[in-house]
């Protein structure tokens, strides 16, 4: 018997040796030819992937990589969705920066009403004292509101650079259209007879304006500042793309890391303070106006 149980000595196998200064001959392919039969499923879709990423390995077909940070994404299922739509554990591990962005959203917002009832307010009485000054106020303020809040920010830059006063001029400006146009409708709406009755009681014209005209036309006054405190809670987002913007800046950091639940807490937040402000005005504007709130209620 032969040194391989029975089956008869071994026979040498015959390498055949190439010529002297060629390198052996192997197919392109990483696979051999005698192993063709032998190639998995899929193996022409993955090299046409292989090619359309520049040759750069990617994985198996139907499977995605994502770079995660910190280990804080949720992990896709084999249908490609999120498990989670939400990220309680980053919720819980960031609750400190989402308080400090929270803060920001706020203050940039309430600059900004400020700031807009401020320059809105003498702009209406000068429209009411020379009403020819009404139709080319108004149609100033609403070209400045008709200009892309992303394209006013740019134009800003170079005279304020990347700072707070960028965002509060553009957010400022917003605020003018609704504020002068309420504020003057609200006090042309004053009844003459009123006016009259007041003018024969000896008040001067400064009285009459704070103690009868205002008070008169606070509702309409109220509706434009809770519209425009609404819309400048939204824009305040859009500041973000600047280095402020408040919860903003949780959008921008979602959306660069393809993470949804810093957008979706932005998103909730951003609505939720919308909300609570614009119940937080209509409470104040029924404590300065009982009578209006009378008078609706019969």
């Amino acid at each position: 018997m032969g040194a391989r149980g029975g089956r008869g000595p071994a026979i040498p196998r015959v390498v055949r040796q190439p010529p002297a200064g060629q390198r052996p001959h192997r197919p392109a392919n990483r696979w051999r030819a005698r192993d063709r039969h032998r190639r998995p499923r899929g193996h022409v879709a993955h090299r046409a992937r292989r090619r359309l990423v520049g040759g750069k390995p990617v994985g198996r077909p139907g499977r995605r990589r994502r770079q995660l940070s910190g280990g804080d994404h949720p992990r896709p299922d084999r249908g490609g969705r999120a498990v989670e739509l939400i990220r309680w554990s980053w919720v819980r591990n960031h609750l400190d920066d989402i308080g400090w962005l929270f803060v920001e959203h706020i203050q940039l917002a309430s600059l900004a009403l400020l700031f807009g009832v401020a320059i809105a307010f003498p702009l209406a009485l000068a429209a009411l004292r020379w009403p020819r000054l009404y139709g080319p106020l108004l149609g100033f303020t609403g070209v400045l509101f008709t200009i892309p809040s992303l394209a006013l920010f740019i134009l800003l830059i170079p005279y304020t650079g990347l700072s707070k006063a960028t965002s509060l001029i553009g957010l400022t400006i917003y605020t003018l259209l609704i504020l002068v146009r309420n504020i003057v409708e609200g006090l042309r709406g004053v009844s003459p007879h009123v006016l009259e009755a007041a003018k024969a009681m000896g008040l001067t014209r400064t009285q009459r304006l704070f103690q009868v005209e205002l008070p008169l036309a606070l509702p309409m006054i109220m509706a434009g500042i809770r519209i425009a405190a609404v819309t400048t809670i939204g824009l305040v987002t859009v500041t973000a793309l600047i280095g402020q913007g408040g919860l903003g800046r949780l959008f921008i950091d979602g959306f660069t890391r393809d993470f949804a639940t810093p957008v979706i807490v932005g998103f909730v937040l951003s609505v939720a303070l919308a909300i609570v402000v614009d119940l937080l005005l209509v409470r104040l504007q029924s404590a300065l106006t009982p009578w209006h709130q009378e008078a609706s209620d019969r």
